[in-house]
């Protein structure tokens, strides 16, 4: 007979199938010590790439997304994101520092001399990751191609292979069915596909026969006895091979199973005979947790050997579900994990509308869902080979957190989803074991938040001769993305924190302390920066490398050609990178993103139409007097009387500055060349900026070597930065010299495109420069909603 608790609760909501002081205070303090757990504020990252197999000279492109482990919405608190580079012998190639605004950043890393031929481990993860020993940072392998590489299948017996046999909740039980999952690996980690493997017991009796799929996994159930003993025997390549399995039975104990039947989840609970007068008196809480709620449900064995509690698929949570069995002391004593299926979205893409102009594509990548979304797009050759990844974004959210160990091929169970899969996906979680979950640190709260997350910023201190001062004011140059900015201290104060500062790897921070009169003079500020150091940050475990994939001999030599060009000076003579050049209006809509004024950046174009700076900003309809008393007016500030009367006056007129750096003496803009500008900022309101301003303001940023830079002023204090952001760099596509061969086909790279986004109701469009060859747009990214978006879309040379 079995006891059955049928029934779905809201969170937190207890079934009391007992009564009793001690256990229903046991419980509330386990669900308090989880419910305290699942509050705490944990992010995950997934790293997008343009390809994993890739060559020299090539760069590889990612863009990032750190995500709330539990709603998968974008983390909307600005972060660093840490990225690593290591090669097979886990030495460090690179390492770089990415800001994370609204979830996502995005990084290019070139391919260089520092790069030999072999599998890379590519690392990403934030300070606030390493408080938790869940695994949710970013990890995956690449591989980089030499030229006498000719990948085959490896074929004939492995050199070594690794059979475990793991017990579904980690236990076998003496004389009750029990279901183990089996797992068969090489090496190097891979899985040993399609290979069989026997069970016999001492008498040479058939117990199970287990077929492993193309990964190495399989499951078998039998009644497990102490006093038997059992040998295996591996099948594979027509060879044989004896293999260990002597499992340790428990005498006593509980086993835990899942079991699906089309609508409902079945957990069953079973026991023997040799346990149940020991846990007749005994209670028992089953715990199940999906990513954002979980239940709680007491269990009782009495006078039975089985208690089974049923869920309703459509009210379980989605995605990765979490069951566990604790006794009365709060110690875990089973577990499972188990992927619902029902209700878990996916966004996708629509039918794809593509529209031909010329030599671009234009391609309108329409979404269902009412909601705006951001993406990223890697956009290959249909039958390329250089897109070969374990996971995709769905499988690294949603599986990879759970698992401590490595999962070969991860994207397949979320891709073309059968019920073959299904059994694959769930045959792989019952070889995992245990979950991911430190339960002692959980309920011992052990768990230390000692890692800080923390945007760049800086603390200064004032010198002890300027703390008293009534007006203290300093000016934190622009550099950079940076706009200027005054800062106001109070009298007394000795130190203050900035933290609206984005340095990039190579600047200084400059800094300036304003007079009463206005002039500037250095700083002399002790400067404390955070972060100042590049985290240690180790892996508990180290990604599968890439599968070797069959490859045509034919392909040697084309792969020879580009090869053989990877010096620096041949390089460029076979394969060009061809920049996507960042025109003027583009760099002027990046300057002005955090500024008040208008940014124009001063072009060739600029340059031969006006000559000198009076004359630019005349064109931008603006009253100048291009004289030794220089001034400039707009309208917005004065009118005629004004400017008849003020005209004399050196502060009459908009505010002019040079890098920043305020000029008392208007006069020097006299003449000034043209060519020696690189942009300005022109505030016709003053909007945004203090008295000084308040007739607007002109902003004019020299080139590095213009000998009119404000830099040869004695007036700045220039800090050293120990750790900026990567420099936003490029992705080059590269340029072939045919577009439509066999290696341009398995090893080429059409675009890669880390930044689209999409408002509510309406498509993602993007153009690329049309393709010659059948072509996929690998696309991945979230909504606003936590919606995970993961699409694979095939267009036919024909169909553009």
């Amino acid at each position: 007979m079995k006891i059955i608790l049928q029934s779905i609760i809201p969170l937190f909501l207890i079934i009391a199938v007992s009564s009793g002081v001690n256990s229903q205070s046991t419980k509330e303090n386990l669900i308090e010590k989880l419910s305290n757990y699942k509050v705490v504020k944990k992010e995950i990252a997934y790293l997008h790439l343009n390809k994993s197999l890739l060559l020299k000279g090539e760069q590889l492109g990612f863009a990032a997304y750190v995500l709330n482990e539990s709603t998968h919405k974008p983390n909307i608190s600005n972060s660093n994101l840490y990225v690593t580079v290591k090669n097979e012998k886990d030495s460090l190639i690179k390492k770089e520092m990415y800001r994370v605004e609204d979830g996502n950043t995005f990084g290019v890393i070139d391919i260089d001399s520092t790069f030999q031929a072999g599998n890379y481990t590519l690392t990403a993860f934030t300070n606030q990751m390493q408080n938790f020993e869940e695994p949710y940072h970013f990890s995956e392998s690449f591989k980089i191609l030499n030229s006498s590489y000719v990948a085959q299948e490896p074929r004939g017996f492995p050199d070594k292979i690794d059979i475990q046999f793991l017990p579904e909740s980690g236990h076998y039980l003496n004389n009750t069915i029990n279901s183990v999952g089996v797992i068969a690996t090489d090496s190097l980690g891979l899985g040993i596909g399609n290979a069989k493997i026997i069970i016999k017991n001492s008498s040479e009796e058939l117990i199970g026969i287990v077929e492993l799929n193309d990964f190495g996994i399989g499951k078998f159930s039998f009644i497990p006895n102490r006093n038997e003993n059992y040998t295996a025997i591996f099948k594979y390549g027509g060879e044989e091979l004896p293999v260990e399995f002597s499992p340790e039975i428990e005498y006593k104990g509980i086993v835990l199973s899942v079991n699906e039947k089309k609508t409902q989840l079945e957990i069953l609970l079973k026991t023997n005979a040799n346990s149940l007068s020991l846990f007749q008196s005994k209670k028992f809480f089953l715990i199940a947790q999906g990513s954002e709620t979980f239940q709680s449900f007491n269990i009782e064995f009495k006078d039975h050997k089985t208690a089974l509690v049923v869920f309703d698929l459509k009210e379980l949570a989605p995605g990765m579900n979490v069951f566990t069995l604790f006794n009365e002391k709060m110690q875990p004593i089973a577990e499972r994990l188990y992927f619902n299926h029902e209700n878990f979205v996916v966004e996708t893409s629509r039918n794809l509308h593509t529209t031909s102009k010329k030599d671009s594509l234009h391609i309108s990548i329409p979404f269902g869902a009412q909601k705006e979304g951001k993406l990223s797009i890697s956009i290959l050759p249909e039958n390329t080979i250089s897109y070969q990844r374990n996971h995709n974004i769905l499988s690294y959210i949603n599986l990879k957190p759970y698992i401590k160990g490595n999962i070969e091929n991860a994207a397949r169970y979320f891709t073309n989803v059968t019920p073959e899969r299904k059994r694959d996906l769930d045959n792989l979680l019952l070889t995992q074991g245990w979950s991911s979950y430190n339960w002692k640190n959980i309920f011992e709260n052990n768990l230390q938040l000692s890692y800080n997350q923390h945007k760049f910023s800086f603390k200064a201190y004032i010198p002890t001769n300027d703390v008293n001062q009534k007006k203290l004011s300093y000016l934190i140059h622009g550099v950079g993305v940076n706009a200027p900015q005054v800062i106001e201290i109070p009298e007394g104060f000795t130190s203050f924190v900035f933290d609206e500062y984005v340095p990039v790897k190579g600047e200084k921070l400059k800094i300036s302390r304003i007079k009463s009169n206005e002039n500037l003079v250095p700083a002399n500020l002790n400067i404390r920066f955070l972060p100042n150091k590049f985290p240690d940050f180790e892996s508990q475990t180290k990604p599968l490398p890439l599968r070797i994939l069959s490859q045509a001999e034919n392909q040697t030599q084309q792969f020879n050609m580009y090869e053989g060009l990877n010096t620096e000076a041949e390089l460029l003579n076979e394969v060009h990178l061809s920049a996507k050049v960042e025109r003027p209006v583009d760099r002027a809509r990046k300057l002005g993103k955090h500024r008040f004024g208008r940014v124009s950046v001063i072009s060739e174009q600029d340059i031969n139409l006006f000559h000198y700076l009076a004359d630019f900003l005349k064109s931008q309809a603006l009253n100048v007097n291009d004289s030794p008393n220089f001034w400039v007016t707009s309208n917005f500030a004065t009118n005629t009387s004004t400017r008849e009367r003020d005209s004399e006056d050196p502060d009459f007129g908009m505010s002019m500055y040079l890098d920043d750096v305020p000029m008392a003496d208007k006069g020097m803009f006299y003449n000034f060349p043209l060519t020696q500008v690189d942009y300005v900022e022109i505030n016709k309101t003053g909007m945004g900026a203090g008295f000084r301003d308040s007739r607007g303001s002109i902003k004019v940023y020299t080139k590095h070597d213009s000998h009119f830079s404000s830099k040869s002023f004695d007036r700045i204090q220039e800090i050293d930065i120990p750790l900026a952001y990567a420099e936003e760099k490029q992705y080059y596509v590269p340029r072939y010299e045919n577009t439509s061969d066999e290696f341009f086909q398995k090893f080429g790279v059409i675009d890669w495109i880390p930044k689209v986004s999409f408002e509510k109701g309406e498509a993602a469009v993007i153009t690329i420069k049309k393709p010659e060859v059948g072509f996929q747009l690998i696309i991945e990214g979230v909504t606003s909603e936590g919606d995970l978006i993961h699409d694979v879309q095939q267009l036919s040379a024909d169909s553009i």
